[in-house]
């Protein structure tokens, strides 16, 4: 079987142990701000994403999001959010879901993302094509002001840094169709891979939060860019098609 199977199998499995969850009296409690939240529901999903990549994998390095230690070789590693959206799901929402990326040194060349709630699965690999639900996924070319181009902000607040990034959300809102903000970096990628949105924009996010989705999106045909913080594994990212992703990116050059 091959890694991106196994890498489906387990994102699966947690997300519908995770799905089984929403309902029961978990326990759950803030990190860096009301809206970055860790319930026990993350950390079940990620010791059974682990477990199960550990077992299945000939080589398996990971640096996952309630660990926050790289465990292995730090240029050949899976980046693991075992639920992005964690806010939306201790308040009901469905906007949440379990996501996977193979990170080999720049390249993120496998993703998987699975949204429990829909029941719905996002995967690619490169040379294997992207995905959803079996049918295969290919971005289209698009102009900003016909699209719809979704904003993602960091858990931690930065009152100071977020006036130009609320600067931008409003130059974007008047630019574009609209701006979204789901609460899950991933899920605004993998929609925009299933041509939903037109691009996606984030501040200071965590590579466990993009790997998956931005593998998926590139492999379907978008393009991205990561511009580097003060920790190595964390992104200001834009992505979209490489006919927008220029004009993106020059919106964003206030905030870096």
């Amino acid at each position: 079987m091959s890694d991106l199977k196994h890498a489906i199998n387990a994102a699966v499995a947690a997300g519908n142990v995770v799905l089984a969850l929403r309902d029961t009296n978990f326990s759950r409690h803030n990190k860096e701000s009301n809206r970055d939240v860790v319930t026990e529901a993350d950390l079940i999903s990620e010791r059974l994403i682990i477990d199960s990549l550990t077992q299945n994998l000939v080589s398996f390095s990971y640096l996952s999001e309630e660990l926050n230690i790289l465990v292995g070789d730090q240029s050949n590693y899976w980046a693991i959010d075992p639920i992005d959206g964690t806010a939306n799901f201790v308040a009901g929402s469905s906007n949440f879901c379990v996501s996977l990326g193979h990170v080999s040194g720049t390249a993120l060349n496998t993703g998987v993302v699975f949204a429990p709630a829909s029941n719905d699965l996002y995967y690619a690999s490169i040379g294997e094509g992207a995905y959803k639900n079996q049918k295969k996924l290919s971005v289209n070319s698009c102009v900003l002001s016909e699209s719809l181009i979704t904003f993602s902000l960091p858990g931690k607040a930065d009152l100071d840094g977020d006036k130009n990034k609320y600067q931008l959300l409003s130059e974007l809102n008047h630019l574009s169709s609209g701006i979204i903000r789901l609460g899950s970096a991933a899920l605004h990628l993998v929609h925009h891979a299933d041509g939903i949105y037109g691009g996606c924009v984030g501040f200071d996010a965590p590579i466990w939060d993009i790997a998956g989705g931005l593998a998926i999106c590139n492999i379907a045909g978008s393009s991205y860019r990561l511009f580097p913080t003060d920790n190595e594994y964390r992104f200001h990212y834009v992505c979209a098609p490489a006919d927008l992703l220029d004009q993106l990116c020059v919106l964003l050059e206030p905030c870096l």
